[in-house]
């Protein structure tokens, strides 16, 4: 049995060589990980680590071709972290809005502080 990485936010990205882009939790990376061949030796914390610090770390894209019998080498993948999933506190002196129902939002990659009542831009969370 394999490790466990239990969250269900997205904080990766997997950019492939045709130029599609998907968003995977850290255990859909661990899986893609240990069950594609993309060219990364060593152990998946040290990978997740690289990209945990902002790195952007290269790998291979490939794909088994049942004729050849052999992994076909594709192009390159582009595998980068979306995003810090810590929010930012919210914080009273820099914004003017005193209602209480304040909750964080999330649109297009970015989270911010929203207020129901007075629509006031409340800043990044």
């Amino acid at each position: 049995m394999f490790s466990t990485w239990d969250d269900e936010v997205k904080v990766y990205n997997i950019e492939f060589s045709d130029g599609t882009i998907k968003q995977l939790t850290t255990q859909e990376l661990y899986e893609y990980f240990l069950f594609h061949d993309i060219g990364i030796k060593g152990e998946f914390v040290d990978f997740k680590h690289r990209l945990d610090e902002g790195e952007l770390v290269n790998a291979e894209d490939v794909q088994w071709d049942w004729g050849v019998g052999a992994s076909i080498y594709k192009g390159l993948l582009k595998i980068s972290k979306i995003r810090d999933i810590k929010s930012k506190p919210f914080h009273k002196e820099t914004n003017r809005c005193n209602h209480k129902n304040k909750y964080i939002n999330e649109a297009g990659g970015t989270r911010f502080w929203v207020c129901p009542q007075c629509k006031a831009d409340l800043g990044d969370a």
